[in-house]
């Protein structure tokens, strides 16, 4: 297997790690105070104070993460220095995508009671979106009569892995972290691809920002398609705008898979 990429700065050398069960609490809140300000969330929370609205997504991120380890005990991964995560991410493969059963077992159930129940319906609709646009969610294989042009995309497939909420803490950004992270996951894609003669193998991520999408185009990641998220229950005492744009991107392997 190939060896995972390194950052070099000037205090020392590192790769990415598979993160422990002790370490879920800290990486959900280096992607909460990452992602905070993210459309997605701020639709689906609504709390207009930022601190209380980032410890409302640590909440919930925890319990995600929490449900997806007990899928893949590998899927957290992250870099550490001196004991302190500085980037993290989930890799997610097709049998790690935790079910509702999943969930409720880490507490989802709870979301109602503590953040109200427009909460909890805008988090099983954001869901059920992400699920449609093709990043997770049913297990499905391609048609055989399906075009095979790459730019076509179908509901995860037996081969599909997802990249979520990947981020890097703003005082180490600049450093190669990020794109360590992103070629990491390459990697561990094309050896599935190579080593298991596997031709439909894919990566896909979700983002709601622009600046994402010319990041993940330097490491070999296409638009799959775009779609506008529109919200149905606006007030008009909220005059918050929380309809926002998704770009659904993909990675496949550049070369067949080797015999």
């Amino acid at each position: 297997m190939a060896a995972s990429p390194v950052s070099t700065t000037t205090t020392g050398t590192y790769h990415v790690e598979i993160l422990t069960r002790d370490q879920v609490s800290e990486a959900a809140s280096v992607m909460a105070a990452a992602f905070v300000n993210t459309p997605s969330y701020m639709e689906i929370f609504r709390i207009q104070n930022e601190p209380n609205r980032r410890l409302a997504l640590q909440w919930l991120l925890e319990r995600n993460i929490t449900a997806i380890q007990s899928k893949d005990p590998n899927a957290l991964k992250g870099i550490v220095i001196n004991g302190k995560i500085v980037a993290t991410f989930c890799l997610l493969s097709p049998t790690s995508q935790p079910t509702l059963w999943d969930s409720i077992k880490v507490g989802l159930l709870w979301v109602p009671f503590k953040f109200g129940y427009g909460t909890y319906q805008r988090l099983m609709k954001a869901t059920e979106h992400y699920n449609q646009d093709g990043c997770q969610g049913k297990t499905q294989k391609k048609d055989d009569d399906d075009d095979d042009d790459d730019n076509t995309t179908y509901p995860r497939s037996i081969h599909t892995y997802s990249l979520e909420r990947m981020t890097v803490l703003p005082e180490w950004q600049g450093k190669g972290f990020g794109s360590n992270c992103v070629q990491h996951c390459i990697q561990h894609l094309q050896q599935q691809h190579n080593d298991n003669d596997i031709p439909a193998v894919q990566l896909v991520l979700a983002t709601q920002e622009e600046r994402n999408v010319h990041f993940y185009s330097k490491h070999g990641f296409q638009v799959a398609h775009e779609m506008d998220y529109i919200t149905s229950d606006h007030h008009d005492d909220d005059t918050t705008n929380y309809n926002y744009h998704n770009w659904i991107m993909k990675w496949v392997p550049s070369s067949p898979p080797k015999k």
